[in-house]
């Protein structure tokens, strides 16, 4: 299996925290940037939890990590979510100790894009900063061969209202613009997501040790399973981020239909819907194989805590 030169947008987060330790362990990835964007945390927290994340894993090849947006295109006030702890990551306790050059997150996707192809842009928070990128440098949507975007609710009812998903109900506009992008993109959306509830059996398969690594993925995922206990009701939790990355290096576990989608930023914001006048065709996720991704997620992350133990 060849390598794919990808870019991870993203807002650390559980579910974004594992996804992107599948993405570190997986040899399919080359990753050539991370970019931070206000979400579940604001981009500040979200650029020290990747940095966070990074140094936990002990990656030696370190790609360029980049602070991007603060706000939505619109300008509306950020709401943090306290769903996944203060910090983002389940309060864990781990201190960066490099020293990371400053860099801007628009500046490091256009350096990556000029005159070079990406193989993959995987999103995982709101689509802020993809959607300035492709506003201020149209042109490099040529150099996008496809996207993998977790986000929205199609055909199901959403989490941060009752028509909206998080990631597109925070910035509609930036979502709006990248689904009309015409760039070839995968949509894993919550219709897919909401199929695999991870219960606490499927964290026993997991190979911890007493390492750091070990403590600091089981810290957030005690603290997901119990957050998600007291206020939901819920053995388990739903990980979409590490869906999307699922349906990265396993393609066969998905199925997909071709819809013309757009978001509305009006009345219903985040609200997406099937339009035919959009002029797009997106690639929808509508049924998953439950017991191939988790076998996926479990060898994956076991294949991290053996190597970085």
């Amino acid at each position: 299996m060849n390598q794919k030169k990808v870019i991870i947008d993203t807002d650390p987060g559980i579910d974004d925290a594992l996804a992107l330790m599948m993405a570190i362990a997986s040899d399919y990835l080359d990753i050539n940037v991370i970019s931070a964007v206000f979400g579940n945390i604001d981009v500040d927290v979200a650029l020290e939890n990747i940095k966070r994340i990074f140094e936990v894993c002990k990656v030696k090849n370190m790609p360029v990590i980049a602070k991007g947006a603060e706000v939505s295109l619109s300008g509306q006030i950020y709401k943090p979510r306290l769903v996944h702890g203060v910090d983002g990551l389940g309060n864990v306790k781990f201190d960066v100790t490099h020293n990371y050059k400053d860099v801007n997150a628009n500046d490091a996707l256009k350096k990556c894009l000029v005159g070079e192809n990406i193989d993959l842009l995987i999103t995982l928070g709101p689509l802020t900063n993809i959607a300035t990128l492709l506003i201020e440098e149209p042109a490099v949507k040529d150099r996008i061969k496809e996207m993998v975007i977790m986000g929205g609710s199609v055909f199901t009812s959403g989490n941060a209202t009752e028509e909206a998903e998080f990631n597109f109900y925070q910035d509609p506009e930036a979502a709006k613009v990248v689904l009309n992008s015409k760039i070839p993109i995968k949509l894993i959306s919550l219709d897919a997501t909401r199929q695999l509830l991870f219960k606490s059996e499927i964290f026993k398969k997991l190979d911890f040790n007493d390492g750091e690594l070990s403590v600091f993925i089981k810290n957030m995922l005690d603290f997901g399973l119990n957050y998600h206990k007291k206020y939901r009701n819920r053995d388990g939790i739903y990980l979409p981020d590490v869906l999307a990355l699922c349906a990265v290096l396993d393609e066969d576990l998905f199925s997909y239909r071709d819809l013309s989608l757009d978001v509305d930023i009006d009345k219903e914001r985040g609200k997406v819907f099937d339009n035919l006048d959009a002029a797009n065709t997106i690639r929808f996720c509508d049924k998953v194989d439950v017991d191939g991704i988790i076998n996926l997620f479990v060898n994956t992350i076991n294949k991290l805590l053996t190597k970085r133990s």
